[in-house]
Parts: structure tokens; C-alpha cells; sequence
């Protein structure tokens, strides 16, 4: 068989013809067939399936089985495993295909095909069952089991499933949406994995003492919670006998250890049911208890420290071994465990025993503060009068740092290929357009710009990539490439993804601005960047920028980096640059008037607009509206933003609405108006329109757009947090980023978010919230009406968890007595529930006010409050420590 008539074959033929005539030819001739074959394929395989956005013209396939069947025939593993499924053939059996063609190398061909996608592990499971192949004994088969439903058809169907496979499901983990709890939590009882198991347990199909030892070899090698608990319902579902348990309760016992809190309340379960038979051994309870007594869920402190209980009754001389495990449960951020703790330790009447006493009083610090009293009595320690911690002078905020601009064009160049790879940090960002505005001509005449026009190129071919990045790839491009950024970006964007850079954000601000500094170097100038903050408050210093404007004098001014640099003015200094400023060019009298100066507006709209937001936004400028036209918000006009917080429900879930109205009303958008950029996002939902970005990369540089009237990007922040998202790295942290800069904003939109993101289930930006909110307590700037006011509505419309708020403010409470008065404060501002529907989690709000009135020494006299609290009638926590705080007037009453 010659190429040309394999090609014709692999185009033209049917796959039948294709089959048998490949199949007449050894293997090492069609070897040598594979380079045109090869080159066919891939030819499709562009045209069909690349994201590039120019590709050339499919080639005209009769049969796609066809060519699948000559790939196949020609290739070998490593040529068609890029490709996985897609190599398979549609019409025409794989047994059939394979029986035909006898390749040396299939069992490396499936095993890469499995290792693929599960998905495909029936799909080629008839070739070994035919014995064409050998049976990859991996993971990945076991995968294939948990990637479909309908588990007895597959058991039914493979030979070795009962005396192998099944044994490997204790074994294998999966993750994502292949592992056995994922697959039975979308899967109808009948047909679920657990069923199937349980079902051939009961037939004897399966040895049920070695089903039951699997079920918990599983709990033993740490898989992930989610995964972990199919094995612990799995093993309770099997419902062992009391013999049967008492065979595994050294098992039990080891697994209190396990770091999945599901899987040591599955054990703690199973042993209060050995202990109160009396299987269990003191010795090894006593050896194995501990790590459930430091758990963080009450459930499992209270359920260890019940098992203590009974263990001590049948064994009374280990009293003080009791009491001693018992006291490391006052680690317990619970105030009710560790009471329950001092209790177990009372009833015990082992106080005074040395060991004890030293575990005792390392934790007199660390109680609730309502305990002290009675722990320091146990280890009779003096306990210090507590005392209402006032603020003394403002601790000092974050230092502002002065910006250098880079003094060679190396280190333009060095500084450039940096951000392309980080660009988190918004001021070395703007540093590196800073060295290309300085260096730009002077590295062209070089022979430097090779790795930069390299890496440029890979990242514009880069899909989904942060629209910052793609905007400084596409700078680095144009400016080697002597283009404009729009040239540039034009057919290189791949197929299927937006254009690369919103055009109703604040990236394509950054892109637009780049390009006035490009036009500067093509016309051979070279000058500062007129919008580098000059310190890392984000603000340029108008002493700075009069400096900067006179670097072109002669020559033309960069009308969008003056308009960005007007938006970052300082409100410093501003007379004594308008006293040197000369005002010759439109430019100038822009910068003058954001001065102060009594200029009339002129013909460029979006010079004079940020030069507007930059003198007076909170003031209309008539001569601004006539400017741009009509009445846009932040054009001229000054804006009014309302936080409208509701929900919308479906049975019986209910989510919140967050809404900021924007007055004027803003929907056009206009990326020349920096200033009205902000408010577009108040017309959509956050899967929508954000003109701040979607990565932490885009929303930091946003950050420094306007940094001396904040609200507007706030505005933004509240819309933007989906508060039950959990990401590896949640971009709505860089909303935080202003409040750790010099000058933090405080205002209302600013405390707004603040609370909001406290609600968080990401860790990683409820932490974030608390040290912004620390440092504004440190520095006396948030007060806690204030934040309490703004916090409210978010705790009114009760569709987000209480509980979130409450770790926060044990986190805020925990950092010092000025902290935990703070938190004091703004709780006891927050007690305004209808009595009628409180909220769920009221108790435990009630709770941790309690400890926070007590460890600051504080009485509770607010009447809105005291009434509040009057009229809760409901027992439990809510309605105990409502009398609780009602007796504040006698602190040491209360406390005991």
C-alpha cells in the first residue's frame, strides 16, 4: 500500500473498505504510512476542534470512521492518546475494528484511554473480555465502576467484579464527580452503589465480615469528608451486631484519631453503644479518647466526655486520669463544652491533683470569661478585675511608600517580563508601563525585545486568561510589533472566548491608556507615565504630575494617562501645583481646573470628566453634563448609591438580593468616563457585567482607579461576592486590598462590604475581612454604630447563616480588649430581630455577648436592648442568656 493510496482510503472510502484494507497489510508497512495519515488528522483535528482563531479549511472527509480506522492502523499510542475518545470509531464495533487490525500495542492503548476519561472503561471493556487485550488493573478501572450508574448490570457483567474489583472500591478513592458518594448522591436508591453492596452482602454473594473490615480500612486511609462518609453510612447501613462490633472496637477506637470529623462522630456513635454493654476495655478507652476531647465540634467533645463518664463509674480509680483528658476539652471555643468539661472534672473530686492543676490553670486565659471565676477558684489563681478597654491614641496605619520609576532599560525590560508572568500587585504593573513609557524607544533600538515578543505572542494564543495579563500581552506585542493594541488584538483572540479585553471595563481602560503611551514611542518620544501613583496609596501628587507634563512640553500630552492620572490626584498640595503650572494646552487647563482653578470645560469630554472627578464629584458641573451630553452618572452629575438588601426564595430555599441603586440611573456603557464605569454593574446580576473584572489580577488595578472617592468600586464589591462560593483563589479578596493601603476608605459602602464579606464561607476572604476591620479598630476609624448600620440589613432579610458572622466576630473579639469592645458594641447594636422570628442561631449571638460583657467589664443598659431581650420567651440558650445579660447590672451575680 502505497501513501497515496492510504490518504485516499483514510478521505474517500467507506469504514468497512478502509478496515479490510488495512487489515490486509502488516503492521510495519502501515507503520510506514503514518506521517501522511498523521498529517491528515491533525489537519481535521484543527479545523474541527482548535481554539485558534484562524483555522484553515477542514479537509473534505467521506467517513470520519474512516480516517479513525487509519489512525488506528498507522499510529501508535503516543500519536493517538492526545486525542482519547476522539480515536475511537462511531458507526463501525471497536471489537470489530480491533479483531481486523491486531495492533502489538493495544493493551497500552486502552490502558491510555481509561487513564483518560473513565468514562470510556466500558467502552472498551468487550476488547479483554474478547481477549484481544489484557485488563488494565489500575485505578482508573475502578473509576470506570463509579462513572456509571446502574451498578448490578455492571457487576452481572464483569467476571472478576465479585472476587476483585468490588474489593478495590475500599480502596480507591476517585474524587470530583467519580467516587462512589458522588455518584450515589445523584443516583435513585435503587441503583445506587450502596444498594448494589448491601444487597449482594445480604445473598452471601459477598463475605460480610470482610465487607464490614473493608468499610473501615476505607475510614483508615483518610479520604476526603465527602468521600469518607459513603464508607462510615456504608458500615451503619450494614447494621453490625453488638459481637459484631465488639470484634472491631480496637478499630473504633483507633479511628477517634481520624482528621475527618464525620468519621470520629461515626465512631463515637458505635463505642457509646461497646460502652454501654461493657466491651470496652478502661485501658484502651483512656489510651484513644483524646483527640475527640480537642475536636472542634461539640457534639464530639460532648460524646467523648460522656464515654469518660461511664468509663469511670466501672473503673473509679482512674478518676484522675479522667479529669485530666477531660481538662483538655476547655480548649473547646464553646463556652457550654468547656462547662461541661469543669462539671466532669467536679464530679470527679480530683482537683487537687498536681498533674491536673497545671493543665488547669495554662487554660485559665483561654475560657470563656463568664468561667474564670469558677476555674480559678478550682486552681486558686487571683483573678484580675476586668476593666472596659478604651481606645487610647490611634494606632498608625499603613505607611505609604514612594514608587520609583525603573532608570535603566534593562531593567524596563526585566521589570515587564515580571508582570507578564504576576501582575497581583497593581503598583509594579504600573511601574513596568511606567519603564515602557521611559524606555520604550531607546529598547526598540535594541536588539532586547525578543523574549518579550515571544512570551506576549503565548499568552494572546492563551484562552480564559486574566484579562489584565491579556491586556499587558497585547501592549508588549504592539509595542514590539510598531501596532496599535487594537491591531494587535484583531484575529489573534481564539474561537469562542469574548474579545480578550471588555470593552465596559476598567482593563480596557488600562489597554486604552497603554495605547496613548504606545502612539508616543511610534512617534519616537519617550516620557514618564503621567498616571504612576507616586506612592502606594494609589494617588499621584499634583507636584508630581506638574513635573511629569513638563517632560513633554513641545510635544503631545497623552490625553488618556492624563485622564487616569486626574482621577488618582491627591487632594494635596494642589495650590501650590496650580501656582506652577503653566495652562497653555487643553491638557493643562483640564489639570488646572481639577485643581481648582476657574477654567471653562473645553472639547475633550473625557479629560474634562476626570478632571471633574478629581475637583468635585459630589457636586454637579452643568458645564460637565453639556460636555457629555446628557446626565450620566459620574459624568459631571454627581451619583447617589443606595444598598437595597432583599431575598427571593423557591421552597424551602431563600437567597439574598443585593441591590445598589444608582442615581442617576447608569446602563450605557462608556469606557471614556472612567467615573461612570463603576455604576454599569448595578444594572445586572453578578454573572453579568463587572466592570472591575473577574480575577483578583483585573480587580486590584481597578482598586486604583479613583482611589480618593472609593464608593463607586464598593458599590461593585457588594454585588460582586457570591457568598457560599469557596475558591482556591476567590478573587473578590482584592476588593479588600484598599483597606490595607494608607488613608483606608470608611465609608458607608466600604463598611457595607466589609460586614457582608464577614458572611463568607471562604475562609480565605472572611479572614481577609476581619484584619481590614482589625487595623480600622487599631487606627479609631470605623466606629461601631457605624459598622453596626451597615451590617444590619444583611442580618435582617435572615438568608444568610448568623453563624458565619458569629466566627467572625470571635476571630475580631479574640485580638486584644479594644477588639472585643468593638465587637461588643456592634453585636449589642445589632439586636433589633423581631422577638416574634428571631433568627435560629440567636442563642449563640446572645452567648458570645454575654462572654464579651463579662471579659470587658461592661454593664448592659441600652433600653432599645433591654427590652429586646425582655421579650424573648423562648427557653434554651436564647431565652438563659437573655437573663444572662438582662442581671449585667451585677456582673458577678451573671457570672455565676
Amino acid at each position: 500500500m502505497t501513501e497515496d493510496e492510504a490518504l485516499e482510503l483514510a478521505s474517500t472510502a467507506k469504514a468497512a473498505t478502509a478496515l479490510t484494507r488495512f487489515a490486509a497489510v502488516d503492521e510495519a508497512t502501515r507503520r510506514k504510512l503514518s506521517k501522511p495519515v498523521n498529517a491528515l488528522w491533525k489537519a481535521y483535528w484543527r479545523a474541527e476542534f482548535s481554539l485558534a482563531a484562524k483555522t484553515p479549511a477542514p479537509p473534505n472527509i467521506r467517513d470520519h470512521d474512516a480516517l479513525r480506522i487509519a489512525m488506528l492502523a498507522t499510529g501508535t499510542p503516543s500519536e493517538l492518546k492526545p486525542y482519547g475518545f476522539h480515536s475511537l470509531p462511531r458507526e463501525i464495533d471497536l471489537v470489530e475494528v480491533m479483531r481486523a487490525l491486531r495492533p502489538s500495542w493495544l493493551d497500552r492503548y486502552v490502558a491510555d484511554l481509561i487513564e483518560g476519561s473513565a468514562y470510556l472503561v466500558w467502552q472498551v471493556a468487550p476488547l479483554w473480555r474478547e481477549g484481544l487485550c489484557t485488563r488494565p488493573e489500575t485505578d482508573h478501572l475502578i473509576l470506570g465502576y463509579y462513572a456509571h450508574g446502574g451498578g448490578a448490570r455492571l457487576a452481572a457483567e464483569e467476571p472478576r467484579f465479585a472476587s476483585h474489583d468490588v474489593w478495590r472500591f475500599f480502596e480507591v478513592e476517585g474524587g470530583g464527580d467519580l467516587s462512589l458518594a458522588a455518584v450515589d448522591k445523584y443516583t435513585q436508591p435503587e441503583h445506587q452503589w450502596a444498594t448494589v453492596l448491601l444487597d449482594m452482602s445480604r445473598a452471601g454473594t459477598l463475605d460480610r465480615s470482610r465487607v464490614l473490615d473493608a468499610s473501615l480500612d476505607a475510614l483508615e486511609r483518610d479520604f476526603g469528608q465527602f468521600r469518607a462518609g459513603w464508607y462510615s453510612r456504608f458500615h451503619t447501613a450494614l447494621d453490625p451486631s453488638l459481637e459484631e462490633m465488639t470484634e472491631r472496637s480496637a478499630r473504633y477506637l483507633r479511628l477517634v484519631s481520624s482528621p475527618i470529623p464525620p468519621t470520629v462522630s461515626f465512631v463515637l456513635k458505635a463505642l457509646k453503644v461497646l460502652e454501654k454493654a461493657g466491651r470496652l476495655e478502661a485501658d484502651d478507652v483512656l489510651a484513644e479518647i483524646g483527640p475527640a476531647l480537642q475536636a472542634r465540634q461539640k457534639s464530639t467533645v460532648t460524646g467523648a466526655m460522656q464515654i469518660l463518664a461511664s468509663v469511670v463509674k466501672r473503673a473509679p480509680d482512674r478518676a484522675s486520669e479522667v479529669a485530666r483528658l477531660a481538662a483538655t476539652a476547655l480548649i473547646s471555643e464553646a463556652a457550654d463544652v468547656q462547662a461541661r468539661a469543669l462539671d466532669l472534672i467536679e464530679r470527679l473530686n480530683a482537683v487537687q491533683d498536681p498533674e491536673l492543676q497545671v493543665i488547669l490553670a495554662a487554660h485559665l486565659d483561654a475560657v470563656a470569661p463568664s468561667l474564670r471565676p469558677r476555674l480559678a477558684a478550682m486552681v486558686g489563681a487571683a483573678l484580675r478585675e476586668p476593666a472596659e478597654p478604651l481606645p487610647s491614641a490611634a494606632a498608625q496605619g499603613a505607611t505609604a511608600i514612594q514608587i520609583e520609576p525603573v532608570q535603566t532599560v534593562d531593567d524596563a525590560i526585566t521589570l515587564f517580563l515580571e508582570v507578564l508572568e504576576n501582575c497581583r500587585d497593581p503598583f509594579t504593573v504600573e511601574r513596568a508601563v511606567d519603564g515602557i513609557a521611559r524606555f520604550g524607544v531607546e529598547a526598540l533600538a535594541s536588539d532586547k525585545l525578543s523574549p518579550v515578543a515571544k512570551r506576549c505572542r503565548q499568552l494572546l494564543e492563551r484562552p480564559g486568561d486574566v484579562e489584565l495579563r491579556t491586556a499587558l500581552a497585547a501592549t508588549g506585542v504592539a509595542w514590539v510589533e510598531g501596532k496599535t493594541i487594537d491591531d494587535t488584538m484583531a484575529g489573534r483572540v481564539p474561537k469562542g472566548c469574548h474579545d480578550g479585553i471588555s470593552r465596559d471595563g476598567f482593563t480596557w481602560v488600562f489597554a486604552r491608556r497603554n495605547q496613548d503611551v504606545l502612539a508616543g514611542l511610534r512617534a519616537g518620544l519617550s516620557g514618564p507615565l503621567l498616571s504612576l501613583p507616586s506612592d502606594t496609596s494609589g494617588r499621584v501628587h499634583p507636584a508630581d504630575l506638574v513635573e511629569r507634563l513638563a517632560a513633554y512640553s513641545g510635544a503631545s500630552i497623552p490625553r488618556r494617562d492624563l485622564a487616569l492620572a486626574l482621577m488618582r490626584l491627591s487632594s494635596e498640595g494642589r495650590q501650590a501645583a496650580l501656582d506652577r503650572l503653566e495652562g497653555t494646552s487643553e491638557p493643562e487647563r483640564a489639570f488646572a481646573f481639577a485643581l481648582g482653578a476657574a477654567v471653562t470645560p473645553e472639547s475633550d469630554a473625557a479629560l474634562w470628566v476626570a478632571a471633574w472627578a478629581a475637583r468635585s464629584p459630589d457636586a454637579a458641573d452643568p458645564d460637565i453634563v453639556r460636555l457629555v451630553g446628557a446626565p450620566v452618572a459620574g459624568g459631571g452629575t454627581p451619583t447617589a448609591l443606595s444598598l437595597n438588601v432583599t431575598t427571593r426564595s423557591s421552597t424551602p430555599y431563600i437567597w439574598p438580593v443585593i441591590d445598589v441603586e444608582v442615581t442617576p440611573p447608569s446602563t450605557d456603557a462608556n469606557e471614556k468616563f472612567a467615573s461612570s464605569l463603576f455604576h454599569l454593574k448595578s444594572e445586572y446580576s453578578y454573572l453579568h457585567a463587572n466592570p472591575c473584572g473577574h480575577s483578583f489580577e483585573d480587580i486590584a488595578w481597578s482598586s486604583t482607579v479613583w482611589p480618593g472617592h472609593m464608593e463607586p468600586f464598593f458599590a461593585v464589591a457588594v454585588l460582586a461576592l457570591d457568598t457560599d462560593q469557596k475558591l482556591t483563589d476567590h478573587h473578590c479578596r482584592a476588593f479588600l486590598e484598599p483597606f490595607f493601603r494608607p488613608d483606608p476608605p470608611t465609608g458607608p459602602l466600604a463598611l457595607a462590604t466589609l460586614g457582608y464579606y464577614l458572611a463568607s464561607a471562604d475562609r480565605s476572604v472572611t479572614d481577609l475581612a476581619v484584619d481590614a476591620i482589625s487595623g480600622l479598630v487599631e487606627e479609631g476609624r470605623i466606629p461601631p454604630d457605624a459598622f453596626a448600620a451597615q451590617l444590619w440589613p444583611f442580618l435582617a432579610i435572615g438568608a444568610l447563616p448568623l453563624g458565619r458572622w458569629l466566627r467572625a466576630f470571635r476571630d475580631l473579639a479574640a485580638l486584644s480588649g479594644i477588639h472585643a469592645a468593638f465587637v461588643r458594641a456592634v453585636m449589642t447594636g445589632l439586636l433589633r430581630f423581631d422577638p416574634e422570628e428571631p433568627p435560629r442561631e440567636l442563642g449563640a449571638m446572645l452567648e458570645l455577648l454575654f462572654e464579651l460583657h463579662v471579659e470587658t467589664g461592661a454593664r448592659l443598659d441600652d433600653p432599645a436592648v433591654r427590652a429586646f431581650l425582655q421579650q424573648i420567651r423562648s427557653g434554651g440558650k436564647a431565652g438563659r442568656f437573655a437573663k444572662k445579660l438582662l442581671s449585667l447590672g451585677d456582673v458577678e451575680a451573671a457570672s455565676s
